[in-house]
């Protein structure tokens, strides 16, 4: 429990997403984000590595690259909590009372 609550906490330093609210990285790129790194969401990634491409030259790590599992589960978990709410303003909307 104590891994959620640090990782609700999670904010990126570019757009200013977070966990719950990412509309502004589904705007801009179709859907959710995940993370990159601690602080930089995915939408956000390819902002920051242009950016450095034009600073300083410096060695890239094949592992800074790949997603790291955290942030794939992050992910995944950010599109099921995504799904159910979905599906809940469905079937308030359709007068379902099926439960999920």
């Amino acid at each position: 429990m104590k891994n959620l609550i640090h990782i609700n906490k999670r904010k990126c330093r570019v757009c200013g997403c977070t966990n719950d609210d990412c509309r502004q990285c589904i705007e801009k790129q179709g859907h959710a984000c995940y993370w990159t790194e601690a602080d930089l969401c995915s939408a956000c990634t390819p902002e920051v590595k242009h950016s450095k491409m034009n600073g300083p030259k410096q060695r890239k790590s094949l592992s800074s690259q790949a997603p790291t599992i955290e942030s794939m589960v992050e992910h995944q978990e950010i599109k099921d909590r995504w799904y159910q709410s979905f599906i809940r303003e469905e079937n308030f909307n359709t007068g379902k009372t099926e439960m999920i």
